[in-house]
C-alpha cells in the first residue's frame, strides 16, 4: 500500500471537515446524515477534479465488476472519461462513506465489500471515508494523526488509515473550573481508509 494518494484527497477532505464544523454550529443537536456527507463530498470533488474524469454516486457494484449478484451500490465512483465509457474498464476509485453513528458491524460490512470488490478488479482503488463530528474515532491516534493499526479482512486483505483531516471548533473546555486541553478529542475528523492485499512484510509482522 505504497501507492500515493490522489492530490484531490488533501483539499477535498480538509474542506469536508470544515463543512462539518459549519453544520455543527448551525444544527448542533442534529447528527449530519450520511447522504448529506456524500452530497458535500461530491460537490468538493467536482471543484477539484478536472473534466477528464467523471464522478458518479450510487453506482451498482455489478456495473463495476463481473459476477456481482446483488444490487448493492457504491456511494461514490471516480472514473476516466471515455467515448465508449464502461465502469468495468474506466472506474478508478470507489469510496464508501460511513459516519461515527454507524455500528461496528455496518463499517465492517463496507470494508469486506470493498475487499471483495478489489479482489475482483485489482486495478480499482477502494476506500472507506469515515466521518466523525466532535469525537476522535478509533482510526485516529492520541496525537490526532492516522492510526498505524492495520485492520485484517478476509482473503488476506487489509484496511489501513491513509489520511486524516481534522478541524477544531475549540482548543480547550472548562470542567469544574479547570481548563482542559481536549482539542484532539473534540475535533471533527475525516479518515480516508484504503483496502489492499496484505503483502509479505505485513504478514511477517503478524500485526
Amino acid at each position: 500500500m505504497n501507492e500515493q494518494l490522489p492530490e484531490w484527497s488533501k483539499e477535498v477532505f480538509q474542506g469536508l471537515v470544515y463543512w462539518i464544523g459549519y453544520k455543527q454550529q448551525l444544527y448542533n443537536h442534529y447528527p449530519i446524515r450520511e447522504g448529506e456527507i456524500v452530497g458535500e463530498t461530491l460537490a468538493l470533488l467536482s471543484s477539484k477534479i478536472d473534466n477528464t474524469f467523471r464522478i458518479n454516486a450510487e453506482v451498482m457494484y455489478k456495473n463495476l465488476v463481473d459476477n456481482w449478484n446483488n444490487n448493492q451500490r457504491a456511494d461514490i465512483v471516480i472514473s476516466k472519461k471515455n467515448e465508449n465509457f464502461d465502469y468495468k474498464k474506466d472506474a478508478l476509485f470507489v469510496i464508501e462513506v460511513k459516519r461515527k453513528e454507524a455500528s461496528k458491524n455496518e463499517v465492517e460490512k463496507d470494508l469486506e465489500r470493498l475487499a471483495k470488490l478489489k479482489d475482483k478488479n485489482n486495478n480499482l482503488r477502494c476506500f472507506l471515508l469515515y466521518v466523525s463530528a466532535n469525537e476522535k474515532p478509533i482510526y485516529v491516534s492520541n496525537l490526532g494523526l492516522a492510526s498505524r493499526k492495520i485492520i485484517h479482512l478476509k482473503n488476506n486483505y487489509i484496511a489501513k488509515v491513509r489520511q486524516v483531516k481534522k478541524a477544531l471548533n475549540q482548543f480547550y473546555t472548562y470542567k469544574d473550573g479547570k481548563k482542559i486541553d481536549n482539542a484532539i478529542e473534540k475535533a471533527h475528523y475525516a479518515c480516508f481508509i484504503e483496502i489492499s492485499k496484505e503483502d509479505n512484510k505485513t504478514l511477517e509482522r503478524n500485526i
